[in-house]
């Protein structure tokens, strides 16, 4: 009685023990996010509790068509594999519903236990020469018992197999061999495991969806205008340069940054991909722009016609003169070519003033103004064939026919911005100054635009990119592990001396990530050669016009000297500028050469 006494309560102390174990390894297991350590600390765990000799670990992958051996060996001993040291097809059990056949069932106890979702105690006499059982454990098996059980979830989603081998058969006792308790053990902890690498297999798939996601949005914006060239896709293998640098360099005034986790790093990475998502939003007839009056059609065209409307009239009006004996011949011709004359020297005039290059001073905005006060009739109702927004806008109820100015700005040209954006505008602070109108369509307004083709209010919508940034990605429910996306995303146009916007953030208050951003995005707007509004620039000049933005106050001069000490600068221009622009081969030694000059 005393020796069952002992016995049993030896063995309970045993199963506290393993069941204490069991629980530790489960926690173990649900905290790991290394799937390599979490299947070696499995493989470890499973081995202590059943007291097994030995064993091997397959690995479901493929998507559920293939198992590959990954793991092999003793206690505290677990060895990786190659995935094609042993591969066997798992695809005739992918579908419920499809059975294996007794042949086989007998030469493949891995299918057999997948299919059934049930532990196999076997011995392991014949299995041991299969093909697709571990040479490495073929001279454990004399005398032993084989134990396989399936990784399964509670979604009956299977994650592998484990094969476990028992301990020698002792001559006087069965002790050694598995039993009830070890089994149980080994299928609890087996099923703990697998939802283990389903969540990582789940995070895996969210973050590569993520990734996709991304970078399908980038793509759209690159693709959405030819201006946008592939800066989308570029910045963030610029900015993974100066970043690399800073983490790996050891010395300088960045040698004491680092990101403090992958956690931080893979924010930065989202970040770079995402730092211009806000472009989905701008309006691409706004960004391609090539002419002061083009709207979706460039309204030169009209204007022209409205000349020509002028050209008619005169003519008209000189001929009527001439019938009625005002004027002689000569008189009408001469008066009629002089009266061509300036109507063409005017719309010559007008249609120069349209097109980007011009640069305009006062005297020629006045000019403007006044071609713009000559007058013509319109005989036709304006409000005629209008939409109800186009409509709504429309004040002038004159009758026809009605005199009409050949250049306007009319109430019908300002597009008013609505409350609910001019509200959410202010609440954020932005140092942007907010222009009261969403577009002011005006003839002379446009026209008189003294350099480029944008209104002050599409200068604010280019601008606006960012602040849609901004709501964009406030909107996003970030788990805290990625919460810094937003700065490190937003700020790239904030300068170091506090003149950027939106925000008018100055560098010190920037992060360093935020200030690397800053850095990447000019440099790929500088270096890129497939934008069909500017000219390609070579190395040397990019360079030279970023050492004098850092003199400026404009980018962190630290992480710019970073590129060009690292070579980061040369690196991404070899592999994603023209060759005939890569005309820098010692960025150090170019730096010298600024400073000597």
């Amino acid at each position: 009685m005393k020796t069952t006494i002992r016995e049993r309560t030896e063995r309970l102390y045993d199963t506290q023990h393993k069941l204490e174990t069991l629980v530790d390894r489960g926690v173990s297991l649900s905290s790991e996010r290394d799937i390599e350590k979490l299947l070696h600390l499995f493989f470890q765990a499973v081995i202590e509790l059943t007291r097994a000799q030995s064993g091997a670990l397959y690995r479901m992958e493929d998507k559920q068509s293939r198992l590959h051996l990954v793991l092999v060996g003793k206690k505290g001993k677990p060895v990786s594999v190659s995935d094609d040291a042993v591969s066997l097809d798992a695809r005739s059990v992918k579908r419920k519903g499809v059975a294996l056949t007794e042949n086989e069932k007998r030469h493949n106890i891995l299918l057999q236990t997948i299919e059934t979702n049930t532990p196999l105690l076997i011995d392991t006499k014949g299995i041991s020469e299969q093909d697709w059982f571990p040479q490495a454990l073929r001279e454990d098996c004399e005398g032993t018992v084989l134990m396989v059980v399936p990784m399964t979830t509670s979604q009956d989603n299977n994650k592998g197999v484990l094969l476990l081998i028992s301990r020698q058969k002792a001559e006087s006792s069965q002790e050694e061999q598995f039993g009830h308790r070890e089994v149980e053990f080994a299928k609890a902890l087996a099923a703990q495991a697998a939802a283990a690498v389903d969540n990582k297999d789940l995070f895996t798939s969210l973050q590569e969806l993520m990734d996709a996601i991304l970078k399908v949005m980038a793509g759209a914006i690159d693709a959405k205008s030819p201006h946008t060239g592939k800066h989308c896709a570029r910045v963030p293998v610029v900015a993974g340069l100066p970043a690399k640098a800073a983490h790996t360099s050891g010395k300088g005034p960045l040698a004491d940054f680092e990101f403090q986790s992958e956690e931080e790093l893979r924010a930065f990475e989202i970040a770079a991909w995402l730092h211009d998502c806000g472009k989905l939003t701008t309006p691409e007839r706004v960004v391609s722009k090539a002419a002061k009056l083009e709207m979706v059609t460039n309204r030169i065209h009209e204007i022209r016609t409205r000349f020509e409307v002028l050209r008619r009239d005169c003519e008209n009006s000189l001929r009527k003169r001439r019938i009625t004996g005002e004027v002689s011949e000569s008189e009408f011709a001469a008066a009629l070519e002089s009266r061509h004359k300036a109507l063409l020297d005017a719309f010559n005039f007008v249609a120069d003033c349209n097109v980007n290059n011009a640069v305009l001073n006062q005297e020629q905005v006045d000019r403007l103004k006044e071609i713009a006060s000559w007058e013509y009739v319109g005989n036709f109702d304006k409000k005629r064939g209008l939409s109800a927004e186009e409509l709504d806008r429309m004040t002038d109820d004159a009758l026809v026919p009605a005199t009409e100015k050949l250049l306007s700005d009319n109430p019908e040209h300002l597009i008013e911005r609505s409350h609910e954006e001019r509200d959410r505008l202010h609440s954020y602070h932005f140092s942007l100054n907010v222009p009261k109108y969403r577009f002011n369509h005006g003839e002379l307004y446009n026209l008189s635009i003294k350099k480029g083709t944008l209104t002050e209010e599409e200068r604010f919508i280019i601008q606006e990119h960012i602040i849609q940034t901004i709501f964009m990605l406030d909107h996003l429910p970030f788990p805290s592990w990625l919460s810094q996306i937003p700065e490190f995303a937003c700020n790239h146009h904030e300068r170091m001396d506090g003149r950027g916007y939106p925000r008018g953030i100055k560098g010190h208050e920037l992060s360093l990530p935020a200030r690397m951003m800053a850095v990447a995005d000019v440099f790929e707007a500088l270096t890129s050669y497939d934008r069909p509004y500017k000219r390609i620039k070579p190395l040397s000049e990019v360079l030279t016009i970023m050492q004098q933005m850092c003199n400026e106050g404009h980018l962190d001069a630290d992480i710019f000297n970073l590129m060009l000490e690292s070579n980061a600068c040369l690196e991404y221009a070899q592999a994603y500028m023209l060759p005939e622009q890569n005309d820098v081969s010692a960025p150090l030694q170019w730096r010298v050469e600024q400073l000597s000059a």
